[in-house]
């Protein structure tokens, strides 16, 4: 077999200023970035099954559809606010508190956060975010104004 040693220095070049940026980025923010895209493909789902476009979404929202794409990408680093007008305009809760999804009687294993997480320090139990997986429970969001 013959190599082609130009094409091997091609693969085997150093990484860019912009690759180590981007790795150094994704191991800071792994945790969050794991979370915003568990969010982003719960929120697809529910999209797809309820036969929602990514339009009529935002409008509901009241945001641009670039905002929205930015959003179910999975790399946004979404807020609280965000994700209260999401579950708004979905009718639905997404992320739940698991104190709340016990009483719920939710599957506490489909949330995207155990109960013990890997964080060095601990939080009281009422604390710990999940996003309910779509067909884990059929409670709806409910505003609290």
């Amino acid at each position: 077999m013959k190599f082609d040693v130009n094409k091997i220095k091609e693969i085997a070049r150093p990484m860019s200023v912009e690759e180590r940026q981007e790795i150094s980025f994704r191991n800071e923010n792994r945790d969050w970035l794991a979370l915003s895209a568990k969010f982003a493909l719960t929120v697809r789902h529910i999209l797809r099954s309820e036969k929602i476009t990514q339009t009529e979404l935002a409008s509901r929202m009241g945001v641009s559809c670039v905002q929205v794409s930015k959003i179910l990408s999975g790399k946004e680093n979404i807020g609280l606010q965000t994700i209260a007008k999401i579950e708004r305009a979905l009718d639905r809760s997404i992320v739940t508190f698991i104190e709340i999804a016990k009483q719920r009687n939710c599957s506490i294993e489909n949330t995207s956060i155990s109960p013990k997480p890997h964080y060095s320090y601990s939080l009281p139990t009422d604390v710990y975010v999940g996003v309910c997986e779509p067909d884990c429970c059929s409670h709806t969001y409910q505003s609290e104004e």
